[in-house]
């Protein structure tokens, strides 16, 4: 096998073409030498744009082409196995999205076969190669909190108004909302326990009309009387993320969320010069939600204001924010010292989904250079500062009222003929 791993590619669904192929051709290990797809000409125009070398109008052909060293399989469900096992006849190594297939069995029967023919094979659950996870692990091993008992975990995002030829409510392809997110769920219980789980139960939303669920609830039942338990589904705004809940502690992981935007700027002072620009357009989708601006910037004893405006393109409507981004350090008889922040976050509420641009206007001194910085946008961010302020909302009142009773009941036992606290005997 050569240095680098030449891929093969099953399909041009959009995570094989926005995900897999760009990290496999900015790898150091590997590259994307073909793809196909059972339509020539869409795999032809991938190919061509992306700088893929071979293209073939069947998976057949991929199959038979003798510089391919493994594939990687981003077929609809239902095709999992089946082109699992014919890889394993042809020899390739399977690199399979998830999931692994569509029933157990399948599954079983799949593993076996390229078990018999010496074939690797791995399901693409890629979040448990990043770190994150791997020092959860060490964490737990390390009994950090104690005898792990349960999990909890989440993911969800929204999917209505319910496109009907969405392949995930396609009941021939192996659509629903188990198969699609759910599986995330499963298999992280399974590697935080470390074991497969002995029974489950679960609670759908059931859709006739797609043949298919678009939200579940499950329960996982462990050794030792643990447990796990998570919800997954089309209904609700973007959720990811688990839990694991010990005899001495807990710990929360969450999925990153990916930026709708996100540019690197070099600012140039100018005295006088005016400096305004505006970005790209890009997509907020999805329903109105929380919208994160951050900038980081490569700022040095020196500061940098940006005047922000996220503007929708087509209402026009603006959320304006101005920024100061500012970093100071040295030293003094107490040592060093450092001031301010190189990074800086805004959360704008409410922000309807459309398409949208920003307006930047930056502005720093002209005495200290020019500044680097980079600016994102990430839709459906939690406000937790609204949920502190709904807590408040839901507790204040609470302390006021117990307050006042405890106020009447001093003044009450003030006025009274008897002491407070002794007991008299009829």
């Amino acid at each position: 096998m050569n240095a680098r791993i030449r891929w093969g590619i099953l399909s041009t669904a959009n995570i094989a073409v926005k995900r897999f192929i760009p990290g496999a051709q900015a790898s150091r290990n590997g590259l994307v030498a073909a793809i196909a797809s059972r339509d020539g000409a869409r795999a032809r125009e991938v190919a061509a744009r992306l700088g893929i070398a071979r293209s073939y109008g069947s998976y057949e052909e991929l199959l038979a082409d003798p510089e391919i060293d493994a594939l990687y399989i981003a077929l609809p469900n239902s095709l999992h196995a089946e082109w699992i096992v014919k890889a394993a006849a042809a020899g390739k190594p399977v690199l399979c999205e998830k999931p692994l297939a569509s029933t157990s069995a399948e599954a079983a029967a799949a593993i076996e076969r390229c078990a018999s023919l010496g074939v690797p094979l791995m399901e693409a659950f890629m979040y448990r190669f990043h770190p994150q996870h791997a020092r959860v692990r060490a964490l737990i091993d390390a009994g950090a909190i104690g005898e792990l008992r349960a999990v909890r975990t989440a993911f969800t995002f929204l999917l209505e108004p319910f496109p009907a030829t969405n392949v995930r409510l396609n009941p021939d392809l192996v659509g629903g909302a188990l198969m699609d997110v759910g599986c995330y769920c499963v298999n992280a219980a399974r590697m935080l326990f470390g074991e497969e789980p002995a029974c489950a139960a679960a609670q759908w939303d059931f859709r006739p009309e797609f043949g298919v669920e678009v939200a579940l609830a499950g329960v996982l039942g462990f050794s030792d009387h643990r447990m796990a338990t998570f919800d997954c589904g089309f209904r609700a705004t973007g959720q990811g993320y688990y839990l694991v809940a010990g005899t001495k502690g807990q710990i929360e992981a969450f999925a990153g969320k990916e930026p709708a935007f996100s540019d690197r700027y070099h600012y140039i002072q100018k005295t006088g010069a005016e400096a305004s620009f505006v970005t790209p357009y890009f997509d907020l989708t999805g329903r109105t939600s929380s919208v994160e601006l951050r900038t980081d910037a490569s700022v040095a004893n020196q500061w940098i204001y940006l005047n922000y405006a996220l503007i929708n393109a087509d209402t026009g409507q603006a959320f304006d924010v101005g920024r100061e981004v500012s970093f100071y350090s040295g030293s003094d008889s107490d040592g060093p010292w450092t001031e301010g922040s190189r990074h800086d976050v805004v959360l704008i509420p409410s922000v309807p989904s459309g398409r949208y641009y920003v307006r930047v206007e930056p502005e720093t001194d002209a005495t200290v250079g020019d500044v680097d910085y980079t600016l994102s946008v990430t839709r459906d961010v939690p406000a937790y500062d609204l949920y502190w302020i709904a807590l408040g909302a839901l507790v204040v009142p609470a302390i006021l009222l117990s307050w006042r009773r405890f106020n009447f009941e001093q003044l009450r036992w003030a006025e009274s003929d008897h002491p407070r606290g002794k007991v008299f005997q009829g």
